[in-house]
């Protein structure tokens, strides 16, 4: 999951990573509406108490252009 990081949500600063058999389940105390997002891609859903988030089985491919600095964005973005 990466973390939510705007001037509102300051507390989820890291990333949380889990084993691939867990199961992470966020609940509520009140049905609200919730709105998930995926890769850019926002979900609503209304009445909402608990979502439960598992390892897919699709496979993501993804691709690189030559001069892509994956190491020196880590740095730039966590240390």
């Amino acid at each position: 999951m990466a973390p939510i990081n705007n001037s509102i949500y300051r507390n989820f600063t890291s990333s949380l990573l889990a084993p691939e058999n867990e199961k992470i389940v966020i609940t509520t105390t009140d049905t609200h509406d919730a709105m998930v997002i995926v890769d850019g891609n926002n979900n609503s859903f209304a009445n909402i108490k608990k979502i439960t988030i598992s390892l897919s089985n699709h496979e993501v491919k993804i691709v690189r252009l030559p001069g892509y600095d994956f190491w020196g964005k880590v740095k730039s973005k966590f240390l």
